[in-house]
Formats: C-alpha cells, sequence, structure tokens
C-alpha cells in the first residue's frame, strides 16, 4: 500500500483526549496515546489511518517551526538591532507569518523573514525598500506585450538535481528518485528530453503528474539530475469578448478529498459571495476578488501538516499559492463551475521555484486560467492591471508538470512523500522510508535560449 493513500481519511479526525492534546500543542503525548492505541489494536481502518497519518504530521510539525521566540529576535536584530519583542509580537497579531505551540512552546515558521519582506514597513526598517514604477517592471511589460501582440512565447531550458544529503546516506540504499518534467498542455510544445542521469523511467508525455524517475541500488551517494528543453506560450483571452454561456461539461465539480471538500462554512461563503452574480464568470470573478483583494501572501509550512488547506485560507485570509489555488478552486466547484489544479514551476528571466495556480472552464472560452497568488501579490504591490490580468490569462513563465494534486505517479511511491500534494522539487524515498525535505537537497536552474 502507498502510505500517501492514507490522506484519504485526513478528515476523519482524532479521538477526543488525543485532539485536545494536539492542539496544545502537547505533541510527546498526542503521540504517546496515539502508539499505545494503535499497540492495543483498532478495528475502523479510516481511523487506523488517520491515527497514523497525525503522528507523521505531528513530527514534520517541528521541523516546520524551529524557532522561538529569541532565536525570531535574534534574526530580525541581524538585520536592524532596533527590533524589539514588541514588533515581532505585533507582527505574530497582525497574522504576517505561521506559528504553532509545540510542546508548551511558541515555535515560528522557518521562513518567516520571508513573509515579512511583503510589507513595505518591514522593508524600510531593513533598508530593502525600493520606491518602484509598478509600469517600468518586468511583469507589467511583459503582460502588456502579450494583451497588445495577442501571443507570446520563449524557449526555456532547466536543469533540475537532486540528491540525498551526505549525513543521511548508507551504501547499498535502495532508492526510487521521482524528478518532475513538462507535461503536454494548451501553452507547453517541443519538450525535448536532453540528458539524464542513466536508465531513466520517464512518463508519457501526457501523464497527468509526469515524472523522470530512477530506481538504483547506491554503493556511493550521487546526485540525480535532468535537464530538458521546451517552448512555452500563451496567447491572451479578451473576456469581453464574448457573453459567457451555460456550462455544458460536468467533470471537476465534485470534492476530491483532502482537501476540495465542501464544508459547511465554504458553502455559506461562496453563496454570500456569488448572490448578485448572473452567469459562472460573474461567479469565478467574485471568488477571485475576494481572495486577491482580502487575502495576503505568507510562505506556508509544508502541506503535508495541513488539515483542510481551504478552511485555513478563509479563516486566516493568507496563504501561498497553492492555498489560494486550492481555495479558488474548491470555492468555483461549490459554485458549479467545474475547476482543477495546476503546477510545476515558475521560471522567470532570474528565478525558478515551485509554483500553483487553477484552471476554470466557461463557455464558450473552455478552459481559463486563474493565478491568484499573483493576484494577491500584485494587490500587495500595488499593481491593479496585474491583478486583473491573472483572472482568465497566464504568462509563459511556467513549466507544468502536473494537471491535478495529490499525485500519483506512472512509477507508484510505497512511503510517505516529501511533498503529498504537488509535485515540483522532486522525491525520493529508500526500501525502508520516504525521505523529507530536510534529508534531500536539491537544485532547479533555468534559462531562457532561442
Amino acid at each position: 500500500m502507498n502510505e500517501n493513500e492514507l490522506f484519504l481519511d485526513l478528515n476523519v479526525g482524532l479521538p477526543l483526549d488525543i485532539d485536545q492534546y494536539k492542539k496544545a500543542g502537547d505533541f510527546d503525548k498526542a503521540i504517546k496515546l496515539i502508539d499505545e492505541l494503535l499497540t492495543k489494536g483498532v478495528n475502523d481502518t479510516h481511523l487506523r489511518n488517520s491515527l497514523i497519518l497525525q503522528k507523521e504530521i505531528m513530527k514534520r510539525t517541528v521541523y516546520d517551526y524551529p524557532h522561538t521566540m529569541d532565536d525570531a529576535l535574534r534574526i530580525l536584530k541581524d538585520k536592524n538591532d532596533s527590533f524589539t519583542m514588541e514588533d515581532l509580537e505585533r507582527y505574530m497579531d497582525e497574522k504576517r507569518f505561521s506559528w504553532v505551540y509545540i510542546n508548551k512552546e511558541i515555535r515560528i515558521l522557518d521562513r518567516f523573514d520571508g513573509c515579512l519582506l511583503r510589507y513595505e514597513d518591514y522593508r524600510k526598517k531593513i533598508n530593502e525598500y525600493k520606491d518602484i514604477n509598478i509600469e517600468d517592471t518586468d511583469r507589467y511589460k511583459m503582460i502588456s506585450k502579450i494583451k497588445s501582440q495577442g501571443h507570446l512565447e520563449h524557449k526555456i531550458r532547466i536543469t533540475h538535481s537532486i540528491k540525498i544529503k551526505d549525513e543521511y546516506f548508507k551504501k547499498g540504499m535502495k532508492v526510487t528518485v521521482h524528478i518532475p518534467i513538462p507535461k503536454v498542455c494548451e501553452h507547453q510544445k517541443d519538450i525535448v528530453i536532453e540528458k539524464c542521469s542513466d536508465n531513466p523511467i520517464i512518463s508519457d508525455e501526457n501523464h497527468k503528474y509526469r515524472t523522470v524517475c530512477f530506481k538504483k541500488e547506491m554503493n556511493e551517494n550521487e546526485t540525480f539530475f535532468v535537464t530538458y528543453s521546451y517552448t512555452s506560450y500563451y496567447d491572451y483571452i479578451d473576456l469581453n469578448k464574448y457573453v459567457p454561456e451555460e456550462c455544458d461539461i460536468k467533470e471537476y465539480l465534485n470534492e476530491e478529498y483532502p482537501h476540495i471538500v465542501f464544508t459547511d462554512h465554504l458553502r455559506k461563503l461562496t453563496a454570500d459571495i456569488t448572490k448578485d452574480c448572473d452567469n459562472d464568470l460573474g461567479k469565478a470573478k467574485a471568488i477571485y476578488d475576494y481572495i486577491t483583494l482580502n487575502m495576503n501572501y505568507s510562505f506556508q509550512p509544508a502541506y503535508f501538516i495541513r488539515d483542510n488547506i481551504p478552511e485555513y485560507t478563509v479563516n486566516n485570509l493568507r496563504g501561498d499559492c497553492g492555498f489560494f489555488a486550492l481555495t479558488f478552486i474548491t470555492m468555483c466547484r461549490i459554485a458549479g463551475i467545474p475547476a482543477h489544479f495546476e503546477s510545476g514551476l515558475y521560471v522567470g528571466k532570474d528565478d525558478v521555484g515551485a509554483h500553483d495556480w487553477a484552471k476554470f472552464y466557461i463557455k464558450p472560452f473552455g478552459w481559463l486560467y486563474a493565478d491568484p497568488s499573483f493576484g494577491v501579490g500584485s494587490r500587495m504591490g500595488n499593481d491593479e492591471e496585474s491583478r486583473k490580468y491573472f483572472f482568465g490569462n497566464l504568462d509563459y513563465e511556467r513549466m507544468t508538470a502536473n494537471s491535478g494534486y495529490y499525485p500519483k505517479f506512472e512509477i507508484e511511491k510505497k512511503y510517505f512523500s516529501n511533498d503529498p500534494f504537488d509535485n515540483q522539487t522532486g522525491e525520493i524515498e529508500t526500501d525502508e522510508r520516504g525521505l523529507r525535505d530536510t534529508e534531500t537537497q536539491h537544485s532547479i536552474t533555468g534559462e531562457y535560449y532561442d
């Protein structure tokens, strides 16, 4: 059995006593009670799955929240010695980054200082503020060019590598390695695997979660890699060109556990947001506007440890690209609009990183794109034109590897994934267990070429 199938029972929950210890941050006690219960035996398969999964979630939470309050203050003081504990507490109260209680102590997200960089007052305090003319930014220029020309494309080459950190390597390890590669889709063509590690198993170009896979017994630690090239292109869609019609497809309308779940809260909120809309395009735009005008971008811990991503997002009015995309998709489906997840990489001229976005279906346009994360970021950067653009349209700075979330690879995994909902930075598992992000290292570099 693939351990990742346990996530289908993520929403089962925990017995009351264990749940209370977990919510109080007493992970040691909660895990102790889970072990005792599993030792006695649990006849309810779904509850047993939830217990095993929640135990792993608590263990991983510790890695994602490494900083104490004193640690975090020292990090801030390294940037500007005038920071005080009151500043840190104010940032916490303003929900600028995520924190949790673990074993009766406040612990702060690993990348909390990266979250703070989204805020102008913080950037000014650490002397990283620049007064930028929006029309001079690369993104604004790119969007203007796409809209004026109707079509843009670039040839892109990416090298992606992953290896086990030396301290976790053991001679004779049998490993299965997955690295995401581009799949055929509406805005990618001319895909070529130029070179890679020996004996690759390459998924079909239309596979929903495309990877190159390596299976090997290693006597020495080595780096697994793939270099691929493709053409990324995009055609601008003017949403004012046609009057939207009634939806004529029935796919991508249902719940999709564990995160695309139609809770009572999400049903009510979606109804409130869309109550004055006359058609599906208006409903989808109202959902997009609600997210992008009311929420702030904030780095998140590993998706592995979140119980219900859309509920978290609307309750806290913050998230990252995957959180915003899953929330948009869930609310669209509740409103009767087909929608699904896409992910892979953001590939800018000087930066490559993991990214998620959404697709939704409106007749007569067909499938349209929405990138609520870029929409939120545009609003936070006072770029209203870009915020509006990313409803219905996309850019060419993408590598799409997945046309859904919760990936099931062609060469199936056996153990917990490092990221069970995305296929972006690569996965390694041994013949004993799946390796976590803290046990591997990866590199992704890209270039535009003609």
